[in-house]
């Protein structure tokens, strides 16, 4: 819930409606500030194809200090999955393909934009609520606010 929140209230904030789809060109930036303001988490997101990424935290906060032989961080699978799903309107393949829970380097993800647009209904139908009621919790330890300098940059992309 805090990360749904989280991007409707960062969509508004950069003046688009949360109710349509945003450029294509932003997934990078959307992705890798969700992380940090949503997780304090620092990520590289690299596009390797045309409508894939691979994001790569190297200091995990779910699975620092953990062993197993299974990727651990679904949390931030989900995360990346529903903030593609709010932003963009496109159906997303999300995997780790590594974590440092089983001795990795990094925690990394494949991120994949499939060409399938979702209908508005399913993505969350209470989306009408959200885009009328503004939904920032004004005593979060970190909130959108915060980044001014990372909302003026997505601003700034809007008007050209």
């Amino acid at each position: 819930m805090a990360t749904r929140t989280f991007t409707y209230d960062l969509i508004k904030k950069v003046g688009e409606d949360p109710r349509n789809s945003l450029d294509k060109k932003k997934r990078s930036k959307i992705i890798k500030m969700m992380l940090k303001v949503g997780y304090s988490t620092d990520s590289t997101v690299r596009q390797i194809g045309a409508d894939s990424f691979e994001v790569i935290i190297t200091k995990c906060p779910i699975c620092h200090g953990i062993k197993s032989e299974k990727p651990a961080c679904n949390t931030f699978v989900g995360a990346i999955i529903g903030t593609a799903v709010i932003c963009f309107k496109s159906q997303v393949n999300c995997v780790e393909k590594s974590c440092k829970d089983m001795g990795d380097s990094s925690c990394t993800f494949n991120v994949e934009f499939l060409d399938a647009k979702l209908e508005r209904k399913k993505i969350n139908p209470n989306l009408d609520h959200y885009v009328e009621n503004s939904m920032i919790v004004d005593n979060a330890p970190i909130s959108v606010e915060s980044k001014d300098e990372d909302i003026q940059e997505l601003q700034s992309e809007k008007s050209t």
